[in-house]
């Protein structure tokens, strides 16, 4: 190419560049069939100007091609990676939360057995409708025909008794 050419070569390169930018709303739905068709018509527009050969023309439209090819490659890749990105992300995350989902479970189970285990704790002083009841020192029952208020065992003098709950 001629040194008095390559500013003619590069303000072609841009007026293609420029004539495909004006279809840019439409690139992102273009196939790689109607890329190149696009370019071809760009490509018969270039005529017009001067001191630009048809070769140096199809030269420019093959750079312009490549360019495209290019992006359109590195833009699939990086969808890729980035989709990989957000798959491995969302796996942590669900794996965070089964983790704190499974906490909460856990911690609610031991809490709900100590409530439990108090519930069915009675001490002496306390008001206890009728049922049976076992002391916690030295497993002495008796029944409670009423509610009344829990004396002291009267075998150890004890003051937890557990109530039956079964019957």
């Amino acid at each position: 190419m001629r040194n008095s050419n390559k500013s003619s070569f590069v303000e072609t390169y841009n007026h293609i560049l420029e004539n495909l930018h004006n279809i840019k709303n439409s690139i992102e739905d273009l196939s790689r069939e109607d890329l190149s068709l696009k370019i071809e018509y760009t490509k018969t527009k270039l005529h017009d100007f001067e001191n630009i050969t048809k070769e140096e023309i199809n030269l420019l439209t093959q750079y312009i091609h490549d360019d495209f090819t290019s992006t359109t490659k590195r833009i699939h890749n990086t969808s890729d990676k980035i989709k990989n990105w957000i798959k491995n992300d969302i796996e942590l995350t669900e794996d965070r939360l089964l983790q704190f989902f499974n906490n909460v479970v856990d911690q609610s189970r031991v809490e709900l057995q100590q409530m439990e285990t108090q519930l069915h704790k009675w001490h002496s002083g306390e008001v206890a409708v009728d049922g049976d009841f076992e002391c916690k020192n030295c497993g002495e029952k008796f029944t409670f025909s009423e509610s009344q208020i829990i004396k002291n065992c009267p075998s150890c003098d004890g003051e937890v008794f557990q109530k039956n709950i079964e019957t």
